[in-house]
């Protein structure tokens, strides 16, 4: 699969480009900016019928759980009416066609924002202040601990976030068993651009992101002495980042305390704290829901009527988002948004085909892998491209369901039913 040059003027490059000024623009006015497109490409709009459906049942849901209390019309509308157009969006302008145009103009600027990690994290070691973060720009860096690189996302572990995709590649690029497929190759001093930015955010999720993109670029081989030459080599690799970068050091000793029970959260660093109290809030209020969920957009009502038993002088840490996609969605949507979430992402896997669609199946892969990332730790339904990720996933199963069809002599008619 190849791509042609496109125009930063062009949606593709409008559209990445609005990823990467997350910082800059506010959420409702980078909403705004795709709702107008939307509006002046009505004849181009796609719905995808079972994100339709998966999204009409999440609104019965939520406004069962307002008229139980634990919502409030208002909360849902914002973040409902926000989904619904953001993934309008990305599913109407994202197809098995230019899915290689928008990973070339994502790749660019990912390597623009690493730079940038790279300069940041040279100045802090030099002790400039000033140009070790965006903090007179991106209000979000004010407090960036010393040594830690945001470039200009909100904080470090968002510019990690970004960058994890070019991460996956350079890794698939590096070990993968169908490698030779993989178009977006990067040029030597790009890779080392790329995972220097990356480690330079010194984020601990970052880090488990590596771990599971190993292990599933690993498993394409079987079991082989090549398959456990590369997990010897990477499990090197992963201990000396997790004994020589502190941070990461840190906050994996913390979380593992706290599961032990050898930590309190008083001792803990706030990241740790964060998820932690996240955490118990999700599950209380699944409890009290008996596992309705609390509605979409009611984890800060959760939140102030449960923060309070954990201590008199909790922080209010990430309120709103609850730290993890995977807490908000327990929290909010109870089980229907967890059998809604498995259920969707089973149903679209790639389907094994031939290597003529290699490209797609490394594209899946590298997409659900985001995902893992966001579920660990942002809670945020809509920023960072989560929606065009999505929306990749999708259309790399649509190739798999073309090519499987095509290959058994079945209709390809069928094929567009999904």
């Amino acid at each position: 699969m190849t791509s042609k040059r496109v125009s930063w003027f062009s949606i593709p490059g409008l559209s990445v480009l609005l990823i990467f000024l997350n910082a800059l623009i506010p959420m409702p006015v980078l909403i705004g900016i795709q709702f107008v497109i939307l509006m002046y490409s009505l004849k181009r709009v796609r719905i995808v019928y079972s994100v339709a459906i998966a999204f009409a049942i999440i609104f019965f849901q939520s406004y069962f759980a307002i008229m139980l209390g634990t919502d409030t019309f208002t909360l849902f509308m914002q973040q409902f009416l926000s989904i619904c157009i953001t993934a309008t969006y990305w599913f109407t302008f994202v197809d098995n066609t230019n899915i290689m145009e928008y990973l070339q103009l994502y790749k660019q600027l990912a390597i623009l924002t690493a730079l940038v990690s790279i300069f940041q994290y040279v100045m802090s070691l030099l002790g400039v202040a000033s140009l070790a973060t965006m903090s007179w720009l991106i209000h979000d860096q004010a407090g960036t601990p010393v040594g830690r690189s945001a470039s200009f996302l909100n904080e470090p572990s968002y510019c990690a976030l970004v960058l994890f995709p070019l991460i996956f590649f350079g890794l698939y690029q590096l070990l993968g068993r169908y490698r030779a497929a993989l178009t977006l190759k990067m040029k030597p001093w790009e890779l080392i651009v790329i995972f220097a930015g990356f480690l330079f955010t010194g984020s601990s999720t970052g880090f488990f992101g590596v771990i599971v993109s190993i292990i599933v670029i690993v498993l394409e081989y079987g079991i082989s002495y090549k398959q456990l030459l590369i997990l010897l080599l990477a499990a090197v690799c992963l201990g000396t980042v997790y004994s020589r970068v502190s941070f990461i050091h840190q906050r994996v000793n913390d979380t593992v305390g706290l599961v032990s029970g050898k930590g309190s959260l008083n001792s803990v660093n706030l990241s740790t704290q964060s998820l932690t109290i996240n955490k118990n809030i999700a599950f209380d209020s699944f409890e009290e829901t008996h596992g309705l969920g609390g509605g979409m957009g009611s984890h800060s009502l959760s939140y102030n009527k449960f923060a309070g038993q954990y201590g008199p002088n909790i922080l209010s840490l990430n309120r709103f988002d609850a730290n993890s996609l995977a807490l908000r969605i327990i929290s909010e949507l109870g089980m229907i948004g967890i059998v809604l979430l498995v259920a969707w992402l089973y149903h679209y896997r790639f389907r094994k085909s031939d290597d003529s669609v290699a490209i797609y199946k490394i594209i899946s892969q590298m997409c659900l892998c985001y995902l893992f990332v966001r579920l660990l730790r942002f809670g945020h339904y809509f920023d960072c491209g989560l929606y065009m990720f999505i929306a990749m996933y999708y259309q790399c199963y649509r190739v798999s369901r073309r090519n499987q069809l095509l290959a058994g002599n079945g209709k390809l008619e069928n094929a567009e039913k999904d």
